[in-house]
């Protein structure tokens, strides 16, 4: 998959946010530099993700994915977007022309008050609702729709709030994200209002379980390392962080599934520590998938 950072700004000041703190004022992301960095693409590419900032906010986003898409017809081009320019239904009519497009909006809370707060962005939450509602009317059958959801020290308490929110009012939806925060950027500068641990996590994710184990749509974990939760938990995990940006300790090299286990973020070790990870000894019966990304298809039903 090829990533591209499209756009640096952003019209919501997430208090979690892992671009850096003046991330904004980065140069690079100009017409010019952007249509060079699609010459490079091989127009073969079956994926290419646009993140940001917020790319939807491009002044010449439009202009852009017609060159993007005539360099790669076929591929799917996924956004990573807060999804408020989607509640302009004109604006959305426009981008779902461009056909084969997968949809990662970020939903920061299940209320106004704590979205916006979230968000430091008053309005934020309608708009972003409003977007997600008018995808879910729009789109193609060929079009993925996905909530993202990051847990941090305002969320985690909200957790089945929050699925139930998206449950009730977005029932359509391909599949929901819940991100363990990455403490690097805005959200290491923030970690005090922000900043949680796994152990801390655990208990309110159990609490989720037999939701997610029920859900209508697919529910995802990302940035969980294997012994942090239950191995019930497993085949709910997904490896998304690049391979420089996590560790592996001495002693997982003990741990039974290792070769399976997403790894630990190398900021979380510099900012918690190690003293919650350790080798898995147990045996577990587990079905392996072919998928890198997702190694975990299914595990005993005996599992803890």
């Amino acid at each position: 998959m090829e990533t591209i950072a499209f756009w640096n700004k952003c019209n919501n000041r997430c208090l979690m946010c892992s671009n850096p703190p003046g991330y904004e004022k980065e140069k690079g992301h100009d017409f010019k530099n952007l249509v060079l960095r699609f010459q490079k693409i091989n127009p073969k590419e079956t994926e290419i993700y646009l993140t940001g900032g917020e790319p939807t906010l491009h002044p010449q986003f439009f202009k852009l994915l017609t060159i993007l898409r005539k360099r790669c017809p076929r591929a799917k081009i996924i956004l990573d977007t807060n999804g408020r320019m989607f509640f302009y239904r004109d604006f959305l009519k426009k981008c779902l022309g461009y056909g084969n497009l997968e949809f990662q909006v970020s939903l920061c809370a299940h209320t106004a008050s704590l979205h916006d707060k979230i968000t430091q962005t008053k309005g934020s939450f309608e708009q972003t609702v409003g977007g997600i509602k008018n995808l879910l009317s729009l789109k193609s059958a060929g079009n993925e729709v996905e909530i993202r959801v990051v847990i941090h020290k305002l969320t985690l308490p909200h957790l089945k709030e929050i699925y139930d929110f998206v449950a009730k009012n977005f029932p359509r939806i391909t599949r929901l994200i819940f991100i363990f925060m990455e403490m690097e950027g805005r959200a290491q500068k923030n970690i005090e209002k922000v900043g949680i641990t796994y152990k801390k996590a655990r208990p309110h994710l159990e609490n989720l379980f037999k939701k997610i184990r029920n859900s209508s749509f697919e529910v995802r974990l990302y940035h969980f390392p294997l012994c942090v939760l239950p191995s019930k938990f497993w085949p709910c995990l997904w490896r998304t962080l690049p391979e420089k940006e996590i560790a592996f300790l001495k002693k997982c090299n003990q741990c039974l599934y290792r070769k399976y286990c997403p790894g630990i973020h190398r900021d979380y070790l510099k900012i918690i520590g190690e003293k919650e990870f350790w080798p898995l000894r147990k045996k577990v019966k587990i079905q392996k998938t072919n998928n890198f990304y997702h190694p975990i298809k299914s595990v005993s039903k005996n599992a803890s």
